[in-house]
């Protein structure tokens, strides 16, 4: 209602303004008075919404957490693993141990028999008298007792003597019996080409090449691989040849290969002599030596010490002979041969096939 009767006045106001301007304009009135504030208007509607502000900063780390934890107490150990595998490598041979203790003592002999009555005594006197004689017999008892005792022994020491002698000559005699081996000598299927300073034992050599061109390890399977044998002395080489027949075989059963393993070890392994070097018969009656083995580098030295230049004593006929070692630089690839020409050790790939074999044995 307010609201109208302003707007009345406003016009009334105009047609008063309009008609004076129709005579005259006259001068501009002074500024009214503010009039009193409308009414508050309906809302209007909701604005769109504006865009989305840009990310802030990244805030500053927070405090560190508190202090390490102590630590826990200790597991309960784990149960025992079963054992391992009894191992099929056969160990080198043992020193020889020291002498034994001397034997007990046998046992004493009977108690030998009695003494002759002893003269009687005198008739008795005074007590002087009586004592002097008990003095005296006493004296003679032990000197007896003393010597038959010292008689004993003797007898128990002159015995002990006596058959350690006996012992000694029967050693003696049989050293002297047992044939002294010496190098060159033909024996059990080969030629003797080491002894030891007893000429009981020693080294043999097959007397002659078994092989020409068949490689370290079998070509079947990858031949690039380590067998373990790096023994490289006396009698090594039996162990050698062994760790190395036993991977070849593990490897061709794992691939299911059904080809027959060729190696230089294998080749050993399947030698055998008559005590004359000739082949071994089915049904024969006397001894086959089998037991041949793959050389190590030190005993393929012994040989190539007493055939220089491949001299007829075992008829050596090639210029690289296989050892049984592996290459101590390269043993994944390389193993040691034998320049049986120069004199010294090489180191040759396993896959080499300008290689000779040659093996040994022991007796």
């Amino acid at each position: 209602m307010k609201f109208k009767r302003m707007f009345a006045f406003l016009l009334l106001a105009m047609g008063l303004i309009v008609a004076n301007a129709a005579v005259a304009v006259g001068a501009e009135g002074p500024t009214g008075k503010k009039g009193p504030r409308g009414d508050k208007g309906p809302r209007g509607n909701q604005g769109i919404v504006g865009k989305t502000g840009a990310t802030g900063r990244i805030g500053s780390p927070g405090p560190r957490g508190g202090a390490v934890g102590a630590a826990g107490p200790p597991g309960t150990p784990g149960a025992v693993g079963p054992p391992g595998a009894a191992s099929t490598v056969a160990g080198p041979p043992g020193a020889v141990g020291a002498a034994g203790t001397p034997g007990t003592p046998g046992v004493a002999g009977p108690t030998g028999a009695d003494g002759a009555p002893g003269t009687p005594g005198a008739a008795g006197g005074d007590i002087t008298t009586a004592i002097a004689t008990e003095a005296t017999n006493r004296t003679t008892a032990i000197a007896a007792e003393t010597a038959r005792a010292t008689g004993v022994e003797g007898t128990l020491n002159t015995a002990i003597a006596t058959e350690t002698a006996r012992a000694l000559a029967a050693e003696a005699t049989a050293s002297s019996a047992a044939p002294v081996h010496r190098v060159g000598d033909s024996y059990q299927g080969g030629t003797i080409f080491w002894v030891e300073p007893d000429g009981q034992h020693g080294l043999i050599a097959a007397k002659t090449d078994q092989a020409y061109g068949v490689l370290w390890l079998d070509s079947n399977y990858p031949y690039f691989a380590v067998t373990g044998a790096a023994g490289n002395g006396l009698y090594a080489g039996r162990a050698n040849t062994i760790l190395i027949v036993s991977q070849q075989n593990t490897l061709i059963t794992v691939n299911a290969l059904s080809s027959i393993v060729n190696s230089a070890a294998q080749v050993a392994v399947a030698y055998s002599r008559l005590a004359d070097g000739t082949g071994c018969t089915f049904g024969s009656t006397q001894t086959c030596y089998s037991d041949w083995y793959l050389p190590s580098l030190y005993e393929l030295q012994l040989l190539n010490r007493v055939t220089p230049g491949a001299s007829t004593i075992t008829n050596m006929n090639y210029q690289y002979y296989w050892s049984s070692t592996e290459s101590e630089q390269i043993p994944t690839t390389n193993a040691y041969v034998a320049d049986f020409l120069s004199g010294g050790p090489s180191d040759h790939s396993k896959a080499s096939v300008s290689v000779a074999t040659r093996v040994i044995r022991a007796f």
